[in-house]
């Protein structure tokens, strides 16, 4: 994953767009495929319990996901979760499934917003606190909101992106296509 230069070519990614994966138009569309793609984004990404799913990375209720952690628990936290999948490890852990099924809820409700936006999702997952002041979306931050937003625009779920919009998210993101523009 990490150093595939084809993001849609990348082994998790692959896995994740098969045709019963979590990115399904249908599943991603329901509660259960936001937490899905909350627990892929958050917890999965490049690791071996995701590339050992026989599922596409879909879990159907809380439930499931519960079930394949007690069934795979002896492998050890790094079976589930990889710290380093978007750099330095910022509190990623399966632990927090439980977080991410809260998130799941809001999140839903807020893609059934008439208008949403691109830009609208990456700050509401990167920015909205929960009623505990903390990030309602442990773990996330503008790269990973960004990138579950990526995922969302590739699945139908929400609309492209404009020009104006990637413009805007680029400096804020600070990481390789800003340098990358400022080098042109």
């Amino acid at each position: 994953d990490r150093n595939c230069p084809f993001r849609e070519l990348a082994t998790s990614r692959l896995k994740v767009q098969q045709a019963d994966g979590l990115f399904d138009h249908h599943r991603i569309s329901t509660r259960e495929g936001i937490f899905s793609g909350l627990i892929f984004r958050g917890i999965l990404f490049n690791t071996p319990a995701l590339w050992e799913l026989d599922n596409g990375g879909f879990f159907d209720s809380w439930e499931a996901w519960k079930q394949f952690v007690l069934r795979h628990e002896q492998k050890g936290d790094d079976y589930f979760c990889n710290n380093s999948a978007f750099g330095r490890t910022n509190g990623r852990s399966h632990h927090n499934a439980h977080w991410f099924w809260i998130a799941s809820a809001k999140l839903h409700a807020k893609l059934q917003e008439p208008g949403i936006t691109f830009t609208q999702i990456i700050d509401y997952i990167a920015n909205t606190k929960g009623d505990d002041s903390k990030s309602l979306f442990v773990t996330f931050g503008v790269l990973s909101a960004y990138l579950f937003a990526v995922d969302l625009v590739y699945a139908g779920r929400i609309p492209h992106p404009s020009l104006q919009e990637i413009a805007a998210i680029i400096p804020k993101l600070d990481k390789g296509a800003l340098h990358g523009l400022l080098n042109l």
